[in-house]
């Protein structure tokens, strides 16, 4: 990531003509420079997070900006994990009542294809700032 970067790891992301951009049906890993973001960020639009649902920890271990950081999001039968460099940093499972009240708060309730699917592609996110992602690998649980 660069500074300032902003970008995000989209998964169930569903192509359709219908829907003009990506996070209108893909849930996200956030990835974006916690510190050097312009703006302020609430805690579930920062690094490793569920975006705007389900944020990780601010102890969560970070590496500075210029340096790589490993993410791994685990998706079996409803139940997600966000992992940030070793370390597990979000975990839910989709439909239970936590899920259910976060969603209800959250910006998705207004993108009716919002995770609806359970399959479909992977999108990395471009916000015009430079970010580089390497050794992507898909594996079927």
């Amino acid at each position: 990531l660069t500074p300032g970067g902003n970008s995000g790891i989209l998964y169930h992301v569903i192509e359709d003509p219908k829907y003009k951009h990506d996070y209108e049906t893909g849930p996200e890993n956030q990835v974006i420079d916690d510190n050097g973001w312009k703006g302020e960020l609430r805690p579930a639009q920062k690094s490793g997070s569920n975006y705007d649902m389900f944020e990780a920890p601010a102890t969560k271990k970070l590496n500075p900006i210029g340096e790589w950081n490993t993410a791994k999001i685990v998706y079996n039968n409803g139940h997600v994990e966000h992992w940030l460099n070793g370390e597990k940093v979000v975990e839910f499972e989709e439909g239970s009542e936590a899920y259910n009240e976060r969603y209800k708060k959250s910006k998705w309730v207004e993108y009716p294809g919002w995770n609806k699917s359970k399959t479909g592609a992977i999108s990395l996110q471009d916000h015009g700032a430079p970010v580089y992602y390497r050794n992507i690998k898909v594996r079927a649980l």
